[in-house]
């Protein structure tokens, strides 16, 4: 029974346009896909106020392109807006917010899903952090397969519609946002995650790529936020 289960199951996902479940990757393996993600230049990681739908989609479909299983993570709003304040001191809201999520081996041999986010972090985060940092209500959270729409919601790349080539809206949105990112560094919150790779590797991993650094190199001022007036996404 449970065999039929199972294979009920993945034709779902399959039919949903998700990809069959995958073994979780290793935490190191987790981490240095991140820093690869973090650092693609055609997505537009600095311009946070939007387009968060389009860098997910790009990152998933890399991750699927390297015979991963990706997901997506989604916050909605509960009576309020969601919202960040940035390390930087922008205060960033949004209706609903969506990055890539990825079954990642722990430590302690566990597999949980750990959200891919490098516009805000330097690293992978659990579903709850994630949350927590954009003042997400813990109900108004969930996880979907890549391809397959969030539950109460009839769209997988947007979730209020559906779209016949995400794929090519999400490369044309960051074409256009890469020109309203700054040229700077950006200022990314320090993650558990990041600074045990860097205690233990300290020649492997850095708290700082190409085009971000982590809030901890960031110098006084990216660690006193002081928000000016918000920007409102979508």
């Amino acid at each position: 029974m449970e065999n039929l289960r199972g294979a009920f199951n993945q034709i779902m996902r399959i039919s949903a346009g998700a990809p069959p479940p995958a073994e979780a990757v290793s935490l190191e393996d987790a981490m240095v896909l991140f820093d690869e993600l973090a650092d693609r230049p055609d997505i537009a990681f600095g311009y946070a106020q939007d387009g968060c739908y389009a860098r997910a989609q790009l990152m998933c479909r890399e991750m699927t392109e390297r015979g991963l299983a990706p997901q997506k993570a989604w916050a909605f709003e509960g009576g309020s807006y969601l919202y960040v304040d940035m390390p930087d001191g922008k205060r960033v809201r949004w209706g609903w917010h969506v990055a890539p999520a990825l079954a990642v081996r722990m430590p302690d041999g566990k597999a949980e899903d750990m959200v891919f986010d490098p516009g805000l972090f330097d690293g992978p985060v659990t579903l709850q952090e994630w949350g927590k940092m954009i003042h997400a209500q813990p109900e108004k959270l969930q996880i979907a397969p890549f391809g397959a729409p969030p539950k109460g919601y009839p769209g997988d790349y947007t979730p209020h519609q559906r779209w016949i080539d995400a794929d090519g809206h999400a490369r044309d949105t960051m074409h256009r946002y890469l020109k309203l990112q700054g040229f700077s560094q950006r200022v990314l919150f320090p993650t558990p995650v990041r600074q045990r790779f860097c205690d233990m590797r300290p020649y492997g991993f850095s708290q700082q790529g190409k085009t971000w650094v982590s809030a901890v190199q960031g110098g006084a001022s990216a660690q006193k936020p002081k928000p000016p007036p918000a920007y409102v996404n979508r």
